[in-house]
């Protein structure tokens, strides 16, 4: 069973990756984050937040309780494309359970401070892996 301090390991090392790619979204709509390696990035390692931001943007994440990674990967021309899900139950995944773009008002947590006055907007992921 994987615990949440080998997540975390696991997470810290592909923030610090330049060759790692990362991505947040559905059919329709999906945010990324990445840095090349002639980018600085700046790397945040707390109790409760492992973040890595960059001039244009940044991404972080809360607490790992509930988190499974399940690695897959497939054939892309003459290479491999390998991915992590970061998967949760679906009783935490849930979250505000929202189907439409709702803007939150002041991003008051942002992860860099000069961001905190930015609009926040929940992107309304709610989907799921099954049909019933």
């Amino acid at each position: 069973m994987i615990v949440p301090d080998d997540i975390r390991a696991l997470l810290r090392a592909h923030l610090a990756d330049p060759a790692s790619r990362w991505n947040l979204g559905t059919f329709g709509a999906i945010a990324e984050f990445m840095h090349p390696s002639n980018e600085t990035v700046q790397l945040a390692d707390k109790t409760h937040l492992l973040a890595a931001t960059t001039a244009p943007g940044g991404i972080g994440f809360g607490g790992l309780t509930g988190v499974t990674p399940f690695a897959s990967e497939s054939a892309t021309g003459q290479g491999r494309n390998h991915r992590i899900a970061l998967c949760l139950p679906e009783t935490a995944r849930a979250m505000n359970r929202r189907t439409v773009l709702t803007e939150l008002g002041p991003d008051r947590d942002a992860l860099r401070e000069q961001d905190r006055e930015g609009l926040l907007f929940d992107v309304s992921l709610e989907t799921s892996a099954e049909r019933r």
